[in-house]
């Protein structure tokens, strides 16, 4: 079957998580014979997607989650110069007038709609699914007065304000999500907690794509993180692991605001490597060279890259038990522990750390049969099907 198919999403430049799958899916089904094109807002200083088409700077006003007619008009000619036989939404609530811009697209283009969802915005009006550091679901059942009330976004009252308006508007007032020919989720964590929005539908499940599986190195040596240098990206846990483990080597790469303390730290600690943003090629590289990922997130993930990314090398990963994270390091991939309860995970770490490399390596085979298993080329095929 070939496809036309059209990606809208936040940005059309590398910026995150959703603008890697799209480009993933970009690049995958061009591949495979089927024209594709990528429309999004453009960062400065960021590279623009292969195949995509960009829409400027990201609007910054208080009303375009509710009504920006030229900005709807324009991706309705986009389309309609383009084509396609079936449209792909990813991260389009909050950035554009989610419902104005889809009920144009039905009534104008007449093609199947349907949205990828990478967060928990369906069903929590600030995105995260937590509340004052924990999992929060009380916005569920299009109750986004809540996150008005709790002060969700930030404490800040004008901020939760405005996006709970924004959902409440365009879920609750406006029915947007019963429009979709289908909803995705990446992760069965976030599918049950999307099931039933927009008139009680079912949501379809679909991994996120997988890099291309390649050997790991032959000798590996210590333990990376890969992500945002935050504090919800665990960083202080990452700190700590790296006072309390001084003969294991600890490789950092990414950046954020506790990107000080790390280099604070690592002038002190010879055993931590800390380097900037690395292409996904340099990532998979550093990856493949350790025996260990670290996911110790305390938000809410849901199909965190990076893990997919550690298998595809063959890497098990040391995981926080939150959101999506448990499914993927189900069958011995890795290993699952509370990053709340600091001393009890490095309890686990230490345990991890003393495995035998018959045990690492049995854990690295079943890593990588998962990602040959979940490699772009499936997810790219069961996608066409799933959007046409």
């Amino acid at each position: 079957m070939f496809l036309r198919l059209l990606q809208v999403n936040k940005f059309a430049t590398l910026n995150g998580g959703s603008e890697t799958v799209a480009a993933t899916i970009s690049r995958g089904m061009s591949e495979q014979g089927h024209d594709v094109l990528l429309v999004g807002f453009s960062k400065a200083n960021q590279e623009l997607i292969p195949g995509s088409l960009s829409l400027g700077p990201e609007l910054q006003r208080p009303w375009v989650p509710f009504c920006e007619p030229a900005l709807v008009e324009r991706i309705v000619s986009i389309a309609r110069d383009f084509r396609p036989d079936a449209i792909l939404h990813h991260n389009i609530y909050h950035h554009f007038p989610m419902a104005q811009l889809v009920e144009s697209l039905d009534r104008r283009i007449s093609v199947p709609q349907s949205l990828l969802v990478h967060d928990h915005k369906p069903v929590c009006a600030v995105y995260s699914g937590m509340r004052k550091g924990q999992p929060c679901h009380e916005c569920r059942g299009d109750r986004f007065w809540k996150a008005i009330r709790h002060r969700c976004k930030d404490e800040n009252f004008l901020w939760s304000l405005l996006l709970g308006m924004d959902s409440m508007w365009n879920a609750k007032l406006r029915g947007v999500y019963s429009r979709f020919h289908r909803v995705i989720s990446p992760s069965r964590y976030l599918a049950a907690l999307l099931e039933g929005i927009g008139n009680g539908r079912h949501i379809e499940w679909l991994v996120n794509p997988g890099p291309e599986v390649k050997e790991g190195a032959a000798i590996r040596d210590g333990i990376a993180f890969v992500g945002r240098f935050t504090h919800d990206k665990g960083v202080p846990l990452l700190l700590r692991m790296v006072e309390r483990f001084p003969e294991i080597r600890f490789v950092a790469v990414g950046d954020g605001e506790m990107r000080p303390a790390l280099e604070e730290l690592a002038r002190n600690s010879p055993n931590l490597e800390l380097h900037g943003w690395e292409s996904r090629e340099g990532v998979s590289d550093i990856l493949a060279g350790v025996k260990w990922t670290f996911v110790p997130s305390l938000a809410v993930e849901n199909n965190p890259m990076v893990i997919l990314e550690a298998f595809s090398r063959g890497t098990p990963v040391l995981g926080s038990d939150f959101g999506g994270i448990p499914e993927l390091l189900a069958d011995r991939k890795g290993v699952l522990f509370d990053p709340q309860d600091i001393e009890s995970a490095l309890k686990i770490m230490d345990q991890c750390l003393r495995e035998s490399d018959e045990i690492r390596g049995e854990r690295s085979r079943l890593c990588r049969q998962w990602a040959v298993e979940h490699e772009e080329r499936f997810y790219i095929r069961r996608l066409v099907e799933l959007v046409s």
